[in-house]
């Protein structure tokens, strides 16, 4: 369905029987004159669009300009079958021509007097759309609002243009109507990648116009998302997926998505609206809704209205780095999912390799306040990631992942965040996560890189020398150093080739892990990396009560002997999760259990 505007005239029944008058009267045309009936369209479309461009809505204006003409023209007039097509025009042209007279028709005052009435009328209209939307095939495609093919594009949009609003090309009122319109799976986990992505590099502002001395002329709204240059590709698939905004601009080495037309900006409320932003963006949101909501239902003559000037002052001055206020309405709950959290990674997470320990890193970093939002998403992960109760115990008992809050190192800006270094827990679980959905911007780059370097490191291939400074020359075109403004050109490397990637993946493996976390070299049959610590230690005491420690230490503590002695005696036992693996020590078993493994322990 498309824009309807309704009533056609002071009452309902008029506008019904308008309806069935029109109806009839169109039927005539097309079962008599065919040839006519296109002409008459083609010239009727012509002058629609050309109204429409002079309203100031020069997009649909220039739609039914080149799609209908063309379409009458292209379609109807050389072929055979033209009557079917004609009929199908004219019952579009059926509702257009209901939509203008009431936009001439309605004024302001009128729009006071019978509001009541209009409410009503509304609520019926929607629910005629509504079941012609799903009974009737010619409506389909009737205007081209439907035309856009998008998920933002789907809403029936409901316009009340004032008499007000002819003069300044401002639609004062829109009005959505939604229920039975659902998007498709693959449109639901695009939304709530953007909405991710948007709390991550969104921008949210009103502008006020001013004249030379000071006053408030006029107020525009503004939706901003501002990526590097070498992103411009995701930008323009963001524009491409919402059917809204402006032309991608590019400023030197960045480029910008923003959203200031009336209608999008409406479409953008739709989609907010449902899936919420989770950081203090959507405070921002708030403030700017409410602001555009504000400017919409009054109007913009600012001479005569000081209460709006000092309301949307109050807003603008409490918004973005202005910010003083960080509480969220009263009922508001965030709301973590994947796509949503891939979308917050894309714009401020970070894959990349510590090249001292040879340690790969995830690392998600936002400002102190949203220290909420990245308490939440780890647990998320901790309910998403299929964590065993041993691993579980790891994670709440160590720095796997480490959690910061603190200033940056130049102390210009307090930061909260986490961590992931450890090898398992990225290539067991983090990383098989991500993998279910499909990054957008350049950022996925470095997480196919991570994943080479993952399985490097997990299998002991770093431990020969060609295959470490492979990974080293990898990690060189990561991150700023993939820019194509990258300021350190000297270090920067062209990667890896198929041949040297495909060497990296197949080389021999030079470490096996045991059932119960430990590392062995293969050739030396000796423990490595032993820091990893990828195991706990559980104590079952003579009444069968069981304890979980993080570590050896802690392990011969409560057993109190010393650590070698626990260590000598679990080595001699098998690496197998069976009662044959417990120790006995000091009327006490003990055993090691491994954790983030692809081996579930019970």
């Amino acid at each position: 369905c498309g824009v309807i505007i309704f009533p056609f005239g002071p009452g309902l029944w008029a506008g019904v029987f308008k309806l069935i008058f029109f109806s009839l009267f169109i039927s005539m045309i097309y079962l008599v004159f065919v040839i006519v009936s296109a002409l008459f369209l083609i010239g009727l479309f012509l002058s629609i669009s050309c109204y429409l461009i002079m309203l100031g809505i020069n997009f649909i204006g220039l739609s039914y300009l080149l799609v209908y003409v063309g379409a009458v023209k292209e379609k109807t007039l050389p072929c055979k079958r033209h009557a079917a097509l004609v009929k199908l025009q004219l019952h579009k042209v059926l509702l257009i021509i209901v939509n203008f007279y009431s936009v001439v028709y309605k004024n302001v005052l009128f729009n006071m007097i019978i509001k009541c009435l209009y409410t009503i009328e509304l609520i019926l209209v929607n629910y005629f759309v509504v079941i012609l939307h799903y009974f009737s095939p010619f409506l389909h495609t009737a205007t081209s609002l439907n035309s856009l093919g998008s998920f933002a594009g789907k809403a029936v949009l409901h316009f009340s243009v004032s008499s007000s609003a002819l003069k300044r090309t401002d639609v004062l009122v829109i009005k959505k109507y939604d229920e039975g319109l659902k998007p498709n799976l693959e449109d639901l986990e695009f939304i709530n990648w953007f909405v991710g992505f948007s709390d991550g590099e969104s921008n949210f502002t009103i502008i006020l116009h001013k004249d030379i001395n000071g006053n408030i002329q006029n107020v525009g709204f503004r939706f901003l998302i501002e990526l590097h240059i070498d992103d411009l590709d995701a930008l323009n698939y963001i524009k491409s997926k919402l059917n809204i905004g402006n032309n991608i601009s590019v400023y030197g080495n960045s480029c910008k998505f923003t959203v200031t037309n009336p209608i999008d900006i409406y479409k953008l409320i739709y989609i907010f609206d449902r899936y919420n932003l989770n950081t203090t963006k959507y405070l921002d949101y708030l403030d700017f809704k409410e602001a555009f909501m504000l400017c919409q239902e009054r109007g913009t003559d600012f001479k005569n209205n000081q209460t709006l000037i000092n309301k949307l002052l109050e807003l603008k001055d409490g918004m973005n780095s202005k910010r003083t206020n960080f509480n969220y309405p009263a009922g508001h709950k965030m709301k973590i999912s994947g796509p949503w959290l891939l979308g917050l990674i894309e714009g401020e997470g970070s894959f990349y390799l510590d090249r001292t320990g040879l340690k790969p890193i995830f690392q998600l970093v936002l400002s102190e306040v949203q220290q909420p939002v990245i308490n939440k998403i780890l647990e998320f992960l901790y309910n998403s990631l299929g964590f065993d109760k041993y691993s579980m115990f790891k994670l709440e008992s160590s720095s796997v992942i480490s959690i910061k809050i603190g200033k940056t190192r130049n102390n210009s800006k307090a930061l909260s965040g986490f961590t992931v270094k450890n090898t398992n827990v990225l290539l067991h679980y983090f990383i098989p996560y991500l993998d279910k959905f499909t990054f957008i911007t350049k950022k996925g780059k470095d997480f196919k890189d991570l994943k080479i370097i993952c399985n490097a490191l997990y299998n002991g291939t770093y431990r020969e020398g060609t295959i470490k400074d492979l990974i080293l020359k990898l990690s060189y075109t990561m991150n700023n150093y993939r820019l194509s403004t990258n300021l350190e050109p000297e270090k920067v490397t062209c990667g890896l080739s198929i041949e040297e990637i495909d060497r990296v993946l197949k080389a021999r493996p030079t470490i096996v892990h045991l059932k119960d976390g430990r590392q062995l070299d293969i050739i030396s049959n000796k423990e490595v990396n032993s820091s990893w610590t990828n195991c706990v230690y559980e104590i079952m005491d003579n009444k069968g009560e069981i304890l979980l420690v993080s570590t050896l230490k802690e392990a011969s503590l409560n057993l109190n002997v010393d650590y070698r002695t626990v260590k000598r005696h679990l080595d001699s036992k098998p690496s197998l999760f069976s009662e044959g693996s417990f120790a006995e020590i000091n009327g006490s078993k003990v055993r090691r259990v491994p954790v983030f493994c692809p081996i579930k322990v019970t």
